[in-house]
């Protein structure tokens, strides 16, 4: 934008000499005029000091254009009081007369207002000149009204950005070529716990970052300035603090440029991890001992997507069904170890879960890679995601096969042992039976035989008292 604004000032100094030159020597008034209208921006003589200063005493062809007053019009106005659209104090002009008389030139921005009502900007360049004996200024008038919007475009942008980088909760920076801090938002002060001052223009790898790949590191950055590969888009590295405590930062990368599409450095935006890497260390742990202790359990463990494919499944069911994991994980469920007669249960038992989101018990049969079959007792339940949303099946399964099997057989044993009862029984209740008959027959001869013997001991009384 400067490099904009040095070039206009450039080409209206120019113009303003030849114009000045042209006055000057007075070679031809037709000259003069052809010269005068022939210039594309507005210009404007005006009176200085005397009476009605800023009185227009000529205009080009472009002034009329630029104003949208005819040239009639605009001679019969004053610049300062019918074309500026605030009131410029007498101090404020006799402050530019001053500068004129001291200056070769004067330039300022000012905002006129057109005939239809419209304001524009415009970029004044302004000399002193003689005008038929009359002291006069002859400015140049560059309409730059696209220019201020522009302007006022990228001031409203460049304070959205202050505004982002200074609220941002994420840590912000810029690296020039010489990687050299250039940039850094309150956030990234705040996790380096130094103020911006003690940061800004130190080597970023030198004195934040320690690693044993630094100079690696450092490789790898001048070769993405170099344009030679391009900028990693995310990675994570500790960086140093203050107090040389160490916080590990994600960061995401782009590769700056200036207007000629020429690399000037690197911008990166830094999230500080720390907290969530530990919680994933920690995660990572229980994860592992969680995997340890589900592969070591001598109970089943598998888990069924929404869709019904199996998910995961430990080493203990595996090596009891005979598969490996590639051969089940990945693969329908049902299909791969639910006998054909069971899936429309099993089915509707999955989908009861699902409805009523709480553990089940059940049995079912699984089948193994040689057809056989083992029957589990299962005890499942429904998982669901943070949407509330059902993800998959998880069940603990323990073989049972073994035991149905004992239990049958001592259901069997039991049933033959109750008929054994029942045979022995009814033998024993014969028996009793014959044993009451010869019982009652036994007690009769023996109250025969007491009556004969008292019988008899009655008579042998009799006869002693004969």
């Amino acid at each position: 934008m400067e490099y904009l604004i040095d070039k206009s000032k450039a080409e209206l100094i120019v113009l303003v000499k030849k114009l000045q030159l042209e006055i000057e020597h007075q070679k031809s008034a037709d000259l003069f005029k052809r010269l005068f209208d022939a210039i594309p921006d507005a210009v404007f003589i005006t009176r200085i000091g005397g009476e009605n200063p800023g009185r227009i005493l000529d205009v080009n062809i472009a002034a009329e254009r630029q104003t949208g007053y005819d040239r009639k019009e605009l001679l019969a106005m004053n610049i300062l009081n019918d074309l500026a659209t605030g009131v410029i104090m007498e101090a404020t002009l006799k402050e530019r007369e001053g500068e004129l008389e001291n200056r070769e030139s004067i330039r300022f921005t000012e905002k006129k207002r057109r005939k239809d009502g419209s304001e524009y900007w415009t970029d004044v360049l302004t000399i002193m000149i003689n005008f038929n004996n009359v002291n006069a200024a002859l400015s140049v008038n560059r309409d730059i009204t696209d220019r201020k919007q522009v302007e006022a475009t990228l001031e409203r942008e460049r304070k959205l950005t202050q505004q982002y980088l200074d609220v941002a909760g994420i840590m912000l920076i810029a690296l020039n070529k010489e990687q050299e801090v250039t940039l850094i938002n309150p956030k990234g002060c705040e996790i380096l716990n130094y103020h911006k001052e003690e940061i800004l223009g130190q080597n970023w790898f030198d004195k934040f970052v320690q690693d044993e790949n630094i100079e690696e590191v450092k490789r790898v950055f001048n070769q993405i300035v170099s344009g030679k590969i391009k900028a990693m888009e995310y990675y994570e590295n500790p960086i140093v603090r203050k107090d040389g405590s160490k916080r590990i930062i994600a960061w995401h990368n782009s590769i700056l440029h200036d207007s000629s599409e020429e690399i000037i450095g690197l911008f990166s935006s830094g999230e500080d991890i720390t907290e969530r890497k530990q919680i994933e260390k920690k995660l990572h742990k229980e994860m592992n001992f969680n995997q340890t202790l589900l592969q070591a359990s001598p109970a089943f463990y598998v888990a069924i997507s929404a869709e019904g494919k199996t998910i995961m499944v430990n080493e203990t069911m595996l090596y009891a069904i005979g598969y490996k994991q590639e051969e089940v994980v990945g693969k329908d469920y049902m299909t791969t170890l639910v006998p054909e007669r069971n899936r429309e249960e099993l089915s509707m038992i999955f989908n009861n879960l699902v409805q009523l989101n709480r553990p089940s018990l059940n049995e079912n049969y699984i089948l193994t890679k040689d057809g056989k079959e083992l029957l589990v007792e299962w005890h499942g339940r429904p998982v669901f995601n943070e949407k509330g949303e059902f993800d998959y099946f998880f069940g603990l399964g323990i073989d049972i096969t073994e035991r149905k099997q004992a239990e049958e057989e001592l259901e069997k044993h039991r049933k033959h042992l109750e008929e054994m009862v029942n045979e022995r029984t009814a033998e024993l209740e014969e028996k009793n039976e014959k044993l009451e008959y010869f019982n009652k027959l036994f007690i009769g001869r023996e109250f025969r035989i007491k009556e004969l013997r008292d019988r008899v001991k009655e008579l042998e009384e009799k006869i002693s008292d004969i």
